[in-house]
């Protein structure tokens, strides 16, 4: 498997339309790094705004080292997969714990947590300039139009990485990493790809044999749709909230929930109703949650639920929650506002 390089065409079209953003001003191994994790599941201009305040409040490894879980997670708030935080975490404490920075070597980055073989080539490539190929979706999408393959395989990855070896000797391993990737973007996009304005486009088996949408094939996924009931719990200027405990939202917080059907046994709790706030979905990995918030007196704080903690409202912002779930917590404090100006 070969195709003559394509890197004059590429570099033609790179020039012209390359979009710099913020973790490629320096190419900072702690900068890559950090954008690289944030960039997996998320898009690149969703990143941006998150990058900035990470870098603002962490703007090095010492600094990050410091921080605690909570802090981490809570900055993480929005961008989901929140092991990918709690693995940043880590990371930091153990370099700063051996007194080292970011190590130079792949064989070094994929032993800390959370840096895989994807993530680890990213760092050579775009941080130390090093022949790895960065293989994320985008770039994934394009070979497998380039060579009319509908599913990614490790044997085809072989033949990959084989090819890339003989382009990478024109050019920069950096310039073919940021080149494909923003090309896998901007132009041979899963939906919707702008063929015409591709400079690859006379290399492309896919677009020869009129094939380019059904390249990758498309999976399948079957979403299961829950309905839960929340209970926002008020006492005097505290709220009332409980862990996730283990799974995806370790270490986040949430309010006393159960399942939707079995609501109305809780609201015969003595609570008094206040009211009910906006429905919400809550999508996350296969599944769909619908929620649907209620906002309720507790007249003691003797109510509790497994981990529970009552918080007053100046402090509850510093726990971290899935976005869902803040915009919830929002909305409840508004309306405690409205209803004290009420009756008052």
């Amino acid at each position: 498997m070969s195709l003559i390089s394509p890197y004059k065409n590429l570099k033609n079209w790179f020039d012209k339309n390359k979009v710099l953003f913020p973790w490629q001003k320096d190419y900072s191994p702690y900068k890559v790094w950090i954008s690289e994790i944030m960039l997996q599941q998320t898009v690149r201009t969703a990143v941006v705004p998150y990058f900035d305040k990470w870098m603002e409040t962490y703007p090095d490894l010492e600094s990050l080292a410091s921080s605690s879980e909570q802090e981490v997670v809570r900055l993480w708030e929005g961008l989901g997969y929140y092991s990918r935080a709690r693995n940043i975490l880590k990371t930091a404490q153990l370099l700063h714990d051996q007194q080292r920075g970011m190590p130079r070597e792949y064989d070094q980055l994929i032993k800390l947590p959370g840096i895989g073989p994807y993530t680890a080539s990213a760092i050579m490539s775009m941080s130390y300039n090093k022949a790895y190929l960065v293989l994320d979706a985008n770039v994934k999408r394009i070979f497998m139009r380039l060579f009319l393959q509908k599913e990614w395989s490790s044997t085809f990855e072989t033949q990959v990485q084989q090819m890339y070896e003989s382009w990478s000797k024109e050019g920069t391993p950096r310039f073919w990493s940021e080149a494909l990737m923003q090309l896998g973007q901007q132009v041979c996009r899963a939906t919707n790809p702008l063929c015409d304005n591709c400079p690859l486009q006379q290399l492309c088996s896919a677009l020869d044999q009129n094939l380019v949408d059904s390249i990758p094939q498309k999976k399948v996924r079957t979403i299961t749709t829950k309905k839960t009931a929340l209970l926002l719990l008020v006492h005097g200027d505290s709220l009332l909230i409980t862990p996730f405990g283990q799974g995806r939202f370790r270490g986040m917080w949430g309010f006393p929930q159960r399942p939707y059907e079995k609501g109305e046994e809780l609201l015969r709790s003595g609570f008094v109703h206040l009211l009910d706030l906006k429905e919400r979905t809550h999508t996350y990995t296969k599944y769909k949650d619908l929620l649907y918030p209620s906002l309720y007196r507790s007249d003691n704080k003797s109510v509790v639920y497994p981990g529970s903690q009552w918080v007053p409202f100046h402090q509850i912002n510093t726990y971290p929650m899935p976005s869902v779930y803040r915009k919830i917590l929002e909305e409840a404090l508004r309306a405690i506002d409205h209803h004290e100006e009420n009756h008052t």
